[in-house]
């Protein structure tokens, strides 16, 4: 078992998201947690299993295999190591200005990273997404 809350890891992606206290308060359901514990992240255990990982060499088509595919895939990947499955790494859905998006995410020492899964980019929340829904 982890030691790092579910409570802790939405204060940060509250924060990340610059959620006001009345967006939280209207924001039912977005955090799905699936356990109350979590262990850290390893950031280079990360990186090399989107390295070993071929996801983003598939064919993106809309539809058919875009974003949240492409997401759904490398949850799988890093939940076929047990390290990986126990750090708090989540599905999440985002409203970006040029509409929704797929992606994971982790949290990391009280900071949040963005993981683009069609890329293989790791990155900070940008200040004009805003959370949809966080979920594993």
């Amino acid at each position: 078992m982890g030691n790092i809350t579910a409570t802790e890891i939405e204060r940060a992606y509250r924060k990340a998201f610059k959620m006001s206290f009345w967006a939280w308060i209207r924001s039912a359901g977005i955090f799905q947690f699936a356990d109350e514990f979590y262990r850290e992240a390893d950031e280079e255990l990360i990186r090399m299993i989107m390295d070993a990982d071929a996801g983003e060499r598939e064919q993106y088509e809309t539809e058919f295999y875009d974003c949240d595919d492409f997401a759904f895939s490398l949850m799988g990947v890093f939940h076929k190591d047990r390290e990986a499955a126990a750090m708090p790494i989540f599905i999440t859905w985002v409203d970006t200005p040029v509409g929704g998006h797929a992606l994971l995410s982790y949290y990391y020492k009280g900071q949040v990273k963005m993981i683009e899964p069609q890329r293989d980019g790791i990155f900070d929340v940008p200040p004009s997404w805003r959370l949809q829904l966080l979920c594993g």
